[in-house]
Order: structure tokens, then C-alpha cells, then sequence
């Protein structure tokens, strides 16, 4: 529910890498798995420095390669002997005049335990100004392998960037087949959400845990 997307610089690829020589240059650029050809714009390069660094580059809707409903991919390779990393590669899309849209925060990725635990993967800060008519959605994929009553909770830690004392904003307990699940939050303006793990007995594995904002017009 948005505007045609602009030709001129709507879509960005966006990176981290980091190399072992400074020497050596590590090279992301966007694919299309469907022909396996490249979207030559949408390339990044590293090279001089041993940094862990954030590198994006704009491309047009219209570029070579880039066609609308095929699949693409990111594939990384270096120039020379040596090791380099791809920590994360995304590819996002500015959209103008949006009448409604649904915006995902992972706030966990996976973790089996034995152990309760706060997860702060992500630290989510709302802010209820930035949304018209927002709803929100607490979406976990986990599993308990027995019926232990071990559960997955959206946390709130109030208005602190740091720590984990807080309360349950939302609470789900994981199925015993590893299933995603919803739960719909009460959020406080102003305040920090993260994930807490609360293990009873048996394992509990927690796939992934998003909070999903819902808004329109």
C-alpha cells in the first residue's frame, strides 16, 4: 500500500564486511539468482583496511539485470589470499506516501538452553509519535521439548539502553514441534523492549523473536 517506486536511487544495497589485509579487497554485489546475473550497480568493495565496516551503495529502480518478480541474492568474494567477512548484507527499498505497512524488529535469533536468560540481540525503543494508528504483534518460532511451561517473553525494560531488570510486556509458551507463534503486546511509550528466556526444565530452543508494528493512515 504505497506509491509507484521511484526510478532514481530507491533501492540500496547495505553491507558489513571486514578483511585481514589491507591489502586484499572483499567485493558484495547483488545477483539475480533467477538469470544468474549481476546488478552491476549494486556493488561494494573494501579494500585498505582491517575494520569491521558498513558500506551501502544506491541503484535504480531501471538497472540492468534488476528485473521485477525474479530472486536475488548477495555473493561475496575477495581478491587474493586471505580471509575476509560478509557479517551481514541487506537490500532495502524507499518507499514514498506509505498507506499502510507492517515494519519487523528481530529482536533474537537462535538460542537453545538449559539456562533462563535476557536475549539482548536487540534492544527496541517505541515511540508511539512515529506511527499512525500503530498495533503491535510479539511473533516468536521456539519449541519446548517437554511441556515444561518454559516461556519466551517480550520484555520491558522500561527506559534504560542498558541491563535487563524490567517485566513481561507479552508472555508465549512454546509448542512442543517447533511452531511460530503470536501474542499481541500492550507497548509503553518511551520504554525498551528485549527478549527474556524463562527456562523451567527440559530444553527450550527459541528460533527467532520479532516485534511487528502495524500502521496506516
Amino acid at each position: 500500500n504505497y506509491d509507484a517506486i521511484p526510478v532514481t536511487g530507491s533501492w540500496t544495497l547495505d553491507t558489513v564486511m571486514s578483511s585481514s589485509l589491507t591489502t586484499l579487497t572483499a567485493n558484495a554485489a547483488l545477483f539475480n539468482k533467477t538469470t544468474g546475473l549481476q546488478i552491476t550497480p549494486a556493488t561494494i568493495s573494501l579494500t585498505g583496511t582491517t575494520a569491521v565496516t558498513r558500506s551501502t551503495v544506491s541503484f535504480d529502480s531501471n538497472a540492468t539485470n534488476f528485473v521485477n518478480g525474479n530472486d536475488y541474492e548477495v555473493r561475496f568474494r575477495i581478491s587474493a589470499t586471505g580471509t575476509a567477512k560478509l557479517f551481514k548484507a541487506g537490500l532495502w527499498v524507499k518507499l514514498k506516501y506509505m498507506k499502510k505497512a507492517d515494519a519487523h524488529w528481530r529482536l533474537a535469533t537462535r538460542r537453545s538452553a538449559t539456562t533462563s536468560a535476557a536475549v539482548m540481540d536487540g534492544r527496541f525503543l517505541y515511540e508511539s509519535a512515529r506511527w499512525t494508528f500503530p498495533t503491535a504483534t510479539f511473533a516468536t518460532y521456539g519449541q519446548n521439548t517437554i511441556a515444561s511451561g518454559s516461556t519466551l517473553q517480550l520484555y520491558n525494560v522500561t527506559t534504560t539502553d542498558g541491563g535487563s531488570t524490567g517485566s513481561a510486556a507479552s508472555t508465549i509458551t512454546p509448542a512442543l514441534t517447533l511452531t511460530r507463534q503470536t501474542a499481541v503486546p500492550t507497548l509503553i511509550d518511551n520504554n525498551r523492549y528485549i527478549i527474556n528466556q524463562v527456562r523451567t526444565s527440559g530444553t527450550s530452543t527459541l528460533g527467532a523473536a520479532f516485534l511487528i508494528i502495524n500502521a496506516h493512515d
